[in-house]
């Protein structure tokens, strides 16, 4: 066996091609972590295209110097096979198999003294591997394991860190053009707008269209600098006047990056693909909901139309509350926190995609032939929804009612749309239940 890297506190991180931007209460917040000697292993979460791989190269660096024994980088992003993580792992450690001695023993004698921060890049597609971190975690005292992924690993030692998009700016008639420079979104899409065309400023003229951009996109970071690199020849106005179709559009993605991050549909596609048949359904068929939806809504549109009990008709085998929370724990669909929702004073969670997202499901929905019969289910819903809520208008919940019909109001003006085109009966039926 042989430990050949990091030496003397060396680091094998690799040099992020450009500045983090926006991250610095996340740098803080995780440096701060790390601190904690009880921390071992911490997970960086987040939808593809969110930064994490960005965010653990700054901090890698940042607390490089708490780490005597170095910084190890390992990237999975071009493995598929759970069984070649051990592997990846030797080889960024520099480690030689021996003969007789399984890889995981040597990995775990060759780091148990060591001081050493382990850089796991990309572990959504391998998470069969969990368990091997498990147990180097288990059997040694002083390494630390910094890992990214879609998803948490579900170890018990493991403290997930959420990675959020970045804040949006306010609306331009909220603010002025001064103070979006501190916006992390707009200061993201000016300085790679820059890079694009080093003539591009934020002016009194574009301001309103890069916020407008951005408030488009989430606030996520990748679909940003996409957006940003296309005013190599697109002005900002006109940039957004084509965002209707964003997946289509931001495919300006740099050459040097990973395949599955040249395009804002290809980031999504990788973890689309990495889904169950049972999981790749029920995200495709939550495109139908426009906003946020309750998880009855969300059963009811996995069922079959015109069949009795919802979800559970034709689709007895699928527990929706698990594909629900697996596609959370997969950074595909965000639950709403309280404060974030009308919803606020209903106890049932509420749930909802980001707008590129979004646009990637209903793209898949589209493709397997069943938008109608899934409106169909959205429509049934909610006029099932509105016979309960119709009793209660006049009554001394009332106050309660209407803000859980505030709560569908652009679901329900979603299916009286398609109503009035395919079923203009069930629509005034609806319409005529919620006149109050």
């Amino acid at each position: 066996m042989i430990l050949s890297l990091p030496a003397d506190g060396q680091t094998t991180l690799p040099v992020p091609p450009n500045r983090l931007v926006g991250r610095e209460q996340d740098c803080t917040a995780l440096a701060k972590l790390l601190e904690d000697q009880h921390t071992r292993l911490v997970t960086l979460t987040g939808p593809g295209g969110v930064g994490k791989t960005h965010l653990s190269l700054e901090l890698g660096a940042t607390v490089a110097s708490r780490f005597p024994d170095g910084v190890v980088f390992v990237s999975l992003s071009s493995i598929q096979d759970p069984e070649l993580v051990l592997p990846a792992i030797a080889q960024a450690l520099g480690l030689r198999e021996s003969a007789g001695q399984p890889l995981i023993h040597l990995i775990r004698d060759a780091i148990r003294s060591q001081n050493l921060l382990i850089v796991i890049d990309n572990f959504e597609q391998v998470m069969q591997a969990g368990p091997h971190i498990g147990v180097l975690l288990a059997t040694t005292r002083t390494p630390t394991f910094l890992v990214t992924s879609r998803s948490p690993l579900n170890l018990r030692m493991e403290r997930e860190y959420p990675v959020h998009p970045l804040p949006l700016p306010p609306p331009l008639l909220a603010s002025t053009t001064g103070s979006l420079e501190d916006n992390a979104a707009v200061a993201l899409f000016v300085e790679r707008a820059q890079a694009a065309r080093p003539s591009f400023a934020l002016t009194d003229t574009n301001a309103a269209a890069i916020v407008e951009i951005c408030r488009r996109l989430d606030g996520l970071p990748l679909a940003i600098e996409l957006a940003a690199a296309m005013t190599r020849v697109l002005s900002p106005h006109a940039l957004l006047a084509r965002m209707e179709h964003r997946l289509s559009l931001l495919i300006a993605g740099a050459t040097d990056l990973p395949d599955r991050q040249r395009t804002l549909r290809d980031t999504i596609a990788w973890s689309y693909d990495l889904l169950t048949t049972e999981e790749q359904m029920v995200f495709r068929r939550l495109a139908v909901f426009v906003g946020d939806a309750s998880l009855d809504a969300i059963e009811a549109v996995t069922g079959e139309p015109g069949a009795a009990g919802g979800a559970t008709a034709g689709m007895q085998n699928i527990d929706v509350l698990s594909v629900v929370s697996s596609l959370v724990n997969k950074s595909l669909i965000v639950q709403i926190e309280d404060g974030d929702s009308t919803e606020s004073s209903m106890d049932a969670p509420r749930f909802r995609m980001l707008a590129t997202i979004q646009e990637f499901a209903t793209e898949q929905l589209e493709a397997s032939g069943e938008v109608e019969a899934v409106r169909q289910l959205h429509l049934d819903w909610l006029i099932g929804f509105a016979e309960k809520a119709e009793p209660q208008l006049t009554g001394p919940d009332q106050a309660q009612w209407l803000v859980r019909l505030d709560a569908e109001h652009d679901n329900i003006r979603a299916a009286l749309t398609w109503a009035q085109a395919h079923c203009h009966q069930e629509g005034m039926r609806l319409a005529s239940m919620l006149w109050r």
